[in-house]
């Protein structure tokens, strides 16, 4: 079934001219919405003192903060199962 639709779509792209536009106009919109919506965070966490120069600074920031955690979380429960 999913291999039907994935033939049915690629058809309709390579032969559809009005589907491809109205396709492609989705994609525009999804990311239009997400700019501005990576915009908005990055706006209001620099208002509270932050410096992000975008959102993909913010994602590694993130992440970065996350795996350091997760280091220290997984460091702390290896020394306590050491223990016994």
């Amino acid at each position: 079934a999913i291999a039907l639709l994935v033939e049915a779509f690629k058809h309709l792209w390579e032969t559809n001219e009005e589907f491809r536009n109205g396709i492609t106009a989705i994609w525009d919109g999804i990311k239009e919405t997400f700019e501005r919506l990576a915009g908005g965070i990055t706006e209001r966490l620099n208002a509270l003192g932050f410096d992000f120069a975008d959102f993909t600074e913010i994602l590694k920031y993130l992440w970065d903060w996350f795996c350091n955690y997760l280091a220290r979380f997984l460091r702390t429960l290896f020394d306590i199962s050491a223990i016994f």
